[in-house]
């Protein structure tokens, strides 16, 4: 009776013992993800990682976002956790998030601070190349059980740089962009020579007037 009373006890612990799965984030970060038999409750703090979870149809895993994810339109009816610099902290703990997602304007003392609390942050940078932002895809489609919308996703986006290389490699005239990311109230930013926007408008065939910046 004892050694089955031990049985049952290890058996029903080793139902609560949870797997994880591990990624390498835009940092180099090792992440460790917990798969457990309930779905993912993930919050994102970084607009571009947010749209990306509509386009992957993985919406369903988003408990939460930042002020500045309102594209699409339906993700201004997740709740808001505050900016995607420093968000409030109190309200992702107290939403008990599987995940947070987030880009490299999250601090990193928010990072420490939740990871301490066994809390997962998964940091999405885009890089300058468009491989990079392709390995987040994956990775996202990964996370979410996508992974086939996520090569779909890859492969469109291969194929239209693939056409408009072609379309602009005899062009002659290369049009002089000036790209503003925000301008105003807001401050005035364009993107630098070395960002993923800058490059962007290089694969178009244009020159983008603030190359002679950084960041």
């Amino acid at each position: 009776m004892l050694l089955l009373c031990v049985l049952t006890f290890t058996g029903c612990n080793e139902k609560k013992v949870q797997h994880s799965q591990s990624y390498i984030d835009s940092y180099g970060r090792k992440i460790n993800i917990p798969i457990t038999a309930e779905a993912l409750r993930i919050i994102s703090v970084a607009p571009s990682m947010t749209e990306l979870f509509f386009e992957l149809d993985a919406k369903d895993f988003l408990i939460a976002r930042s002020d500045y994810c309102d594209y699409p339109p339906q993700a201004k009816d997740l709740p808001c956790v505050g900016s995607l610099i420093e968000p409030n902290l109190e309200c992702i703990i107290a939403l008990k998030p599987s995940l947070v997602v987030a880009s490299d304007h999250f601090t990193k003392d928010s990072v420490n601070k939740l990871e301490q609390l066994n809390i997962p942050v998964y940091i999405g940078k885009q890089g300058n190349e468009l491989k990079d932002f392709y390995r987040i895809i994956e990775d996202m489609g990964q996370i979410t059980k996508k992974e086939e919308n996520a090569q779909k996703l890859i492969e469109d986006m291969q194929n239209q740089v693939e056409q408009i290389t072609l379309r602009v490699q005899q062009q002659k005239n290369h049009p002089k962009v000036y790209y503003m990311i925000s301008f105003g109230e807001s401050g005035d930013y364009a993107p630098g020579k070395n960002t993923f926007i800058a490059n962007l408008i290089r694969i178009a065939g244009a020159i983008n007037i603030s190359d002679d910046a950084n960041g």
